[in-house]
């Protein structure tokens, strides 16, 4: 967090801790970290105490060598070591990686997931790539690697060239399910046809969307094998049904959607599948539910939430505003979280849908 010109530089940020207490909320500053780190490196593991740790991996510069940094809420200090991913054991890539792709040679940190346990395990996830486990409460922590199912349709673009990988959050997303002492990984396939022509109402490219799918995955052992994966559900947006009071919300409250019988006659009719999805998000309490954002079209500034739950061939079974917001491609607009539990629903309850304008 910070104020002015200087919170341009991430290393002029203040670092803190909002403890979601009903009865006695607080808001810590953390003592500045050297050096600053990203927000998508640090996860917080909480402890039996009322106490916490953080820790943040960063990259060092130099292939497969990383820096661990720590804070202990009992000490209120920082501490840091160097790590190695390259003595990670993780099994090699089953296929070639393709020239567009070399992405997927080296880590990049983009989300940070919680897994606990008497070790206190955490894990830096490169939604493309794989995950570095660290046990970060032992005396000498290491990495160790799990590897994500590869993104083989991407691998396959260009005659097998590939294609340059970009966030991969607006594709994956991954949660760890405490019930159930698993891994949750989800991947979003979108079918589309970019255009020259600039969109008049968004002032960016015009892009056709035909359909997208869902792939989830589950993963228990956690070990550096990909077979440890095991692919749970497949639904095609064009097959998903979705709930009649949804589909009057998304029809006629919110536009989201539009059909052949609606005033303008003119218009193009718009459904599900042709909408613009963005992150996909397992849900973290083990159901069997992915949220997404969806918009009109590509860069629209408005944005639903969509909770599609992933039996059968897929339902659409809710769907909230999420608000006004003007979209460059690579923002993470939302994470998932449990600090609605700490929430009075009747102090924040709102109406799921959005204003006419």
């Amino acid at each position: 967090m910070g104020s002015g010109p200087s919170a341009l530089y991430d290393k002029d940020y203040d670092y803190y801790v909002y403890r979601a207490d009903p009865a006695r909320p607080s808001l810590e500053l953390l003592r500045r970290p050297h050096p600053y780190f990203y927000r998508t490196d640090v996860g917080l593991l909480p402890r039996p105490g009322g106490h916490y740790t953080l820790a943040a991996l960063n990259f060092t510069g130099t292939v497969h060598r990383f820096e661990l940094h720590v804070f202990h809420s009992d000490a209120s200090t920082w501490t840091s070591r160097v790590l190695s991913a390259a003595a990670a054991p993780q099994e090699d890539f089953p296929v070639r990686i393709p020239p567009r792709c070399g992405r997927l040679l080296l880590h990049h940190t983009t989300a940070v997931i919680t897994i606990g346990g008497e070790g206190g395990t955490m894990g830096w996830v490169d939604l493309w790539r794989g995950i570095l486990l660290c046990d970060v409460l032992d005396a000498e922590p290491s990495l160790r690697g799990v590897p994500l199912p590869l993104p083989l349709v991407e691998m396959g673009y260009n005659n097998g060239l590939g294609i340059d990988l970009g966030n991969p959050a607006q594709r994956r997303g991954i949660a760890f399910v405490r019930g159930k002492g698993c891994l949750n990984f989800v991947h979003l396939e979108i079918t589309e046809e970019c255009f020259p022509e600039v969109d008049e109402e968004t002032e960016s490219i015009t892009v056709r969307v035909d359909d997208w799918a869902l792939t989830t995955w589950s993963n228990k052992r956690m070990s550096s094998s990909l077979e440890d994966w095991h692919k749970e559900s497949v639904v095609q947006a064009s097959s998903i049904a979705i709930d009649p009071a949804i589909s009057r919300v998304l029809m006629k409250d919110t536009g989201l959607l539009r059909g052949p019988s609606d005033n303008d006659a003119a218009a193009e009719r718009r459904d599900l599948q042709n909408l613009s999805i963005y992150q996909p998000t397992p849900s973290i309490t083990g159901e069997n539910v992915v949220y997404l954002v969806a918009r009109e079209k590509f860069s629209h500034p408005k944005a639903w939430i969509l909770a599609v739950d992933m039996k059968n061939e897929g339902r659409v079974q809710s769907a909230a505003y999420f608000g006004i917001r003007q979209y460059f491609g690579l923002d993470v607009i939302y994470c998932p979280s449990r600090i609605s539990k700490y929430m009075n629903p009747v102090k924040y309850e709102k109406p799921a849908t959005a204003p006419g304008n």
